[in-house]
């Protein structure tokens, strides 16, 4: 459900497709000296990871990135030379404008609303109002919280539904409902009487019609979640879903892939052991096992990651200082570089870490492939990346696969 990613994210992870060569002594990129939309970005890129590194508040990041990505949107239309380059640009300075409308910023809710108009009425736009309005809408939960804003969203699907019906509106319809259907979930008492509800409510979404427009993994993801929440075992959600979906009235294949989504997608539930695998970047197994055993005092982050991933990087300096403040209270981090692109995937990540002077363990996934050992999406049912995932001293799962930064709070639980 890529709507439910934030648009600074997205904006970024389009163009983060190599790492930028390293040097002895990097220079920051600027915005007066950038001549290309390349250079644009780079300067983007450079600024947001800072941000992300230094502030731990949301409100407080999204107004610095605005501070960021509105001149940035100014200088892009100055250097663009394609119209998707333009786009980008208005995309980028509509993050920006709506994030301060979302935090409150004085003035900022009549701006936003003027550029919205104008925006919309842009003809690479004009079929787009309804998803930038949800965007806008995403941006304002970020800041104000699930409670402020789930009345505007409610409002956002009865307008939905009184309009005509086409594709994309109807996407979008689902995926709103299933955002207020997991927003109330997540925020539910633990008790039996409303994990049966939830479990009844959660079957209705695996359905052919649901299925057409809302993630299966999404779907799991929560139940397993809610499940965690309830002490109930990962184990349950997935025969609860196994037996509705043998009853569906579906393709027998469509059937088969999603419960054996299901079955891989159980190996990194809560309370579940991840038997992580795989070859480490000079080429020598990784086995969890005994990793497990030498470190058994140790919580284990692991982190699906790609080098050509703008979220996964902008999340590489607040791991860092994680690991620098944790690392001797029992913190190990372990990042799998999977679906690389391009001629030499083990030299891309080779150069990534060290650029990025990585100090933990690192798997690579081209290498554990060509060893004969399966692919981690298809192995996990990963779905996107970053895909964070926790393991406490026993070696068991306590944070659910997570493409956010549950992690972050999580540690702080653990060692605060």
């Amino acid at each position: 459900m890529s709507f439910r990613i934030p648009i600074v994210l997205c904006l970024l992870s389009l163009f983060i497709v190599t790492p930028v060569p390293a040097q002895e002594e990097p220079k920051a990129p600027t915005l007066s000296e950038a001549v290309t939309f390349a250079d644009v970005m780079a300067y983007v890129q450079y600024e947001a990871g800072k941000i992300n590194a230094v502030a731990a508040d949301p409100k407080e990041r999204v107004l610095l990135l605005g501070n960021v990505l509105l001149p940035a949107s100014e200088k892009m239309l100055e250097v663009a030379g394609q119209p998707m380059e333009k786009m980008i640009a208005y995309q980028m300075r509509f993050s920006a404008l709506a994030g301060q409308a979302a935090a409150e910023v004085q003035g900022a809710e009549a701006r936003f609303e003027t550029f919205f108009k104008e925006l919309v009425a842009m003809e690479e736009f004009k079929e787009m109002e309804d998803r930038l309005r949800f965007m806008y809408l995403m941006m304002q939960k970020q800041i104000r919280g699930d409670e402020a804003t789930e009345p505007k969203f409610e409002a956002f699907v009865r307008e939905l539904e009184a309009k005509e019906k086409d594709e994309m509106r109807t996407m979008l319809l689902y995926t709103v409902r299933f955002f207020l259907f997991q927003s109330k979930a997540e925020k539910m008492e633990a008790s039996p009487a409303n994990f049966a509800r939830f479990l009844t409510e959660l079957k209705t979404w695996v359905s052919e019609e649901h299925l057409e427009y809302v993630s299966f993994a999404e779907i799991v993801s929560l139940g397993f979640l809610v499940a965690h929440k309830n002490n109930m075992p990962a184990e349950q959600i997935v025969r609860e879903l196994t037996a509705h979906i043998q009853s569906l009235t579906v393709d027998a294949e469509d059937k088969e892939e999603m419960i054996e989504t299901l079955a891989k997608a159980l190996k990194l539930a809560p309370g579940v052991d991840p038997e992580l695998y795989g070859k480490t970047l000079d080429d020598k197994d990784f086995d969890w096992k005994s990793f497990r055993e030498k470190d058994k005092e140790k919580y284990v982050l692991i982190k699906f990651t790609a080098t050509w991933c703008g979220p996964c990087k902008m999340q590489i300096p607040g791991m860092i200082e994680a690991y620098g403040k944790y690392k001797d209270k029992g913190l190990e981090i372990v990042s799998v570089y999977m679906w690389e692109h391009g001629d030499d995937p083990v030299a891309a990540v080779k150069k990534m870490v060290e650029e990025e002077k990585l100090p933990w363990i690192i798997l690579s996934e081209a290498l554990t492939e060509k060893a004969g050992q399966p692919a981690y999406g298809d192995f996990y049912a990963i779905d996107g990346v970053p895909t964070f995932v926790l393991a406490d001293k026993e070696g068991k799962v306590i944070m659910p696969a997570s493409h956010g930064e549950e992690w972050k709070e999580k540690l702080k639980e653990i060692f605060e």
